[in-house]
C-alpha cells in the first residue's frame, strides 16, 4: 500500500493535517510542542487510491535522548515513505525548519511542501516567498480550518498515480512478520490450552480481516517493548520515564497465516494523579480503543502483581465485552521457582474477579519468552466471541439446569424462566426471557452465566446474560 508521511516541527500542526485528511481525530493535537513522539498511523481515502497516512513526531534539535529518537525515527519514517507532506508555518520558520529542510533536499523528488495557517488571502499571495526553499509546487492550507486541501488532495493524488500498481486501488500492504526470537518451547499452561470442540456449538466463519488487539495497561509495565516485540522493530519509544506513548501507535503484523492490526496506547494511571490536559487526553484515546478492539491484552508487571488501577482498567474491558489476555509481562525478572507460575495465577485470580474467565499468559517482551503463546491464545479468546449456541440446544439445557437447581421461591411462588436465545457476539449476549423480570435475583442469573460456561465452553470470553420479561401481547 502507497504511504504517505507527514513532517515537520514540533507544534507546526502535523497532528491537526493528519487528524484532517484522515477524517477523525486519531491523533492528540495540543499546543504543547513536542506531544507527538510515536508515528501515528491511518488509512486516508484520496479518490481512487486508499494510502497509509503517518504522523512523525516533531523533527526538534534538542539535546535530550527522546528529542534525538523521536527525530531519528521520524527520518526513518520519511525515508521509507512514497510521498512526504514537509509542514511549515507560514508566521515564522524556525533554525529547526531550516535543519529539516537541509536533510529533506535528498528526498526532494517526493517532497511536497505544505505551509500551514494561510488563512486569508494576503497569506495565498505571500505563499511565493516559500519557492526559495527549492520545492514545487508549495501547498497552502489552514489545517484548522480545512482551507486548501482540495488543491493539496489534488497534488497527492498526482503524485501517487505514476506510483501505484493495481494492489495500491484495491489490495492490502503485506504486515511483517511477528519476532519471537527468544520464545520458550515450555508446555503451554493450561489456559492457553485449546478447549476441545463442542457439538452443540455453531462456530462462526472465520473472519477475513485482521484480529484487532489493543495493548492496555500502567506505565512502565513494558506495553511498548512489546509491541516492538510483535513488530519485529521499534515502532513505539521506550524509555524508563513513564508517560514516554501518548498517541496510540497502530500497525499491522502477521503471524502464522493471521494478520493482526496493533493498537498501542498510553499508560493509564489513577484518575487522582492525571494532572496535565495532555495525559487526561491520552488516557482517554487509550478506552476509545476497546471500541476498535478485538481482544484486549492487559499488561501486568509480573513483579509487582494486580494493583487497583488493573482492576479499574479491567472493569472497562468487562463493561466494553472485549475478550482479554492477562499477559504478566517481565517473567524474565521471577524467580524461577518451581509452581511459581501456579502461585502468581492463584493469586491474580483471587484479587481479580471480575476477571475469573480470562487467560493468563506468563511473558518476556525484552527476550520474546511466551510470545507465541500469547498470539495463540489471543486467536482462541478471538475465535471464542464469535461463536453462536443453537436455540433449540440452549432451551433444552436450560430447562435441565433449572431442572437441577430451581430458581428460588418468591411470595410463595417459583419465577418462571421460559426461553433462551443467543441475541449477540461480540460480546456473547444471552437473553432469558421470564414471568417477572423482578423475582429472578442475581444469584440465579450468575448460576445460569456459568452453566452456559460449562456447558458451551465459553471459558476465555465474557458473557452477558439478561433477564426479560415475556410480552403481554
Amino acid at each position: 500500500m502507497l504511504r504517505v508521511a507527514i513532517a515537520g516541527r514540533p507544534n507546526v500542526g502535523k497532528s491537526t493535517l493528519f487528524n484532517r485528511l484522515i477524517g477523525r481525530r486519531r491523533a492528540i493535537t495540543e499546543r504543547t510542542p513536542g506531544v507527538t513522539r510515536d508515528p501515528v498511523t491511518g488509512h486516508a481515502e484520496l479518490e481512487r487510491f486508499r494510502v497509509v497516512l503517518t504522523d512523525t513526531g516533531g523533527y526538534n534539535a534538542g539535546d535530550s535522548t527522546i528529542d534525538r529518537r523521536v527525530a531519528e525515527r521520524a527520518l526513518q519514517v520519511i525515508e521509507e515513505a512514497d510521498v512526504v507532506l514537509l509542514m511549515l508555518e507560514y508566521e515564522q520558520v524556525t533554525p529547526e525548519d531550516e535543519l529539516l529542510l537541509e536533510h529533506m533536499h535528498r528526498f526532494r523528488d517526493k517532497v511536497l511542501l505544505v505551509v500551514n495557517k494561510i488563512d486569508n488571502r494576503e497569506r495565498e499571495l505571500g505563499l511565493y516567498e516559500f519557492f526559495r526553499y527549492g520545492f514545487d509546487p508549495v501547498i497552502g492550507v489552514s489545517a484548522e480550518h480545512g482551507r486548501g486541501f482540495d488543491e493539496l488532495r489534488e497534488e497527492l493524488v498526482r503524485r501517487l498515480e505514476p506510483l501505484a500498481g493495481p494492489e495500491d486501488r484495491s489490495g492490502e500492504a503485506e504486515a511483517p512478520a511477528v519476532a519471537t526470537r527468544g520464545e520458550s518451547d515450555a508446555p503451554e499452561p493450561p489456559e492457553a490450552q485449546a478447549a476441545p470442540a463442542d457439538a452443540n456449538r455453531v462456530a462462526a466463519a472465520e473472519r477475513d480481516e485482521p484480529i484487532t488487539l489493543s495493548i492496555l495497561g500502567q506505565p512502565n509495565t513494558g506495553k511498548s517493548t512489546l509491541a516492538n516485540r510483535l513488530l519485529g522493530r521499534e515502532h513505539s519509544l521506550v524509555d524508563a520515564v513513564p508517560g514516554t506513548t501518548r498517541d496510540v501507535v497502530e500497525s499491522e503484523f502477521q503471524f502464522g497465516h493471521r494478520r493482526f492490526r496493533l493498537l498501542d496506547t498510553a499508560g493509564m494511571r489513577r484518575r487522582s494523579r492525571v494532572d496535565e490536559p495532555l495525559e487526561y487526553y491520552s488516557v482517554n484515546r487509550a478506552v476509545a480503543t476497546l471500541s476498535e478492539a478485538d481482544v484486549v491484552l492487559l499488561v501486568i508487571d509480573a513483579q509487582k502483581g494486580v494493583t487497583e488501577q488493573d482492576k479499574k482498567i479491567a472493569g472497562l474491558v468487562v463493561k466494553r465485552g472485549c475478550g482479554v489476555v492477562l499477559v504478566l509481562n517481565k517473567w524474565d525478572l521471577m524467580t524461577g521457582a518451581p509452581n511459581e507460575f501456579e502461585a502468581v495465577r492463584d493469586r491474580v485470580r483471587f484479587v481479580f474477579p471480575v476477571l475469573q474467565f480470562a487467560p493468563i499468559v506468563p511473558v518476556s517482551a525484552r527476550t520474546g519468552h511466551g510470545i507465541k503463546r500469547m498470539l495463540k491464545t489471543a486467536e482462541q479468546v478471538n475465535r471464542e466471541l464469535d461463536e453462536r449456541v443453537d436455540t433449540g440446544q440452549l432451551n433444552r439445557a436450560l430447562q435441565a439446569w433449572v431442572e437441577e437447581n430451581p430458581p428460588p421461591m418468591v411470595r410463595g411462588r417459583r419465577p418462571k424462566l421460559l426461553y433462551a436465545t443467543q441475541t449477540g457476539t461480540r460480546p456473547l449476549v444471552f437473553v432469558i426471557f421470564a414471568g417477572r423480570k423482578k423475582d429472578v435475583p442475581e444469584s440465579y442469573v450468575t448460576y445460569i452465566k456459568n452453566r452456559i460456561r460449562d456447558e458451551y465452553g465459553f471459558q476465555r470470553t465474557p458473557v452477558r446474560v439478561e433477564i426479560r420479561e415475556r410480552s403481554r401481547n
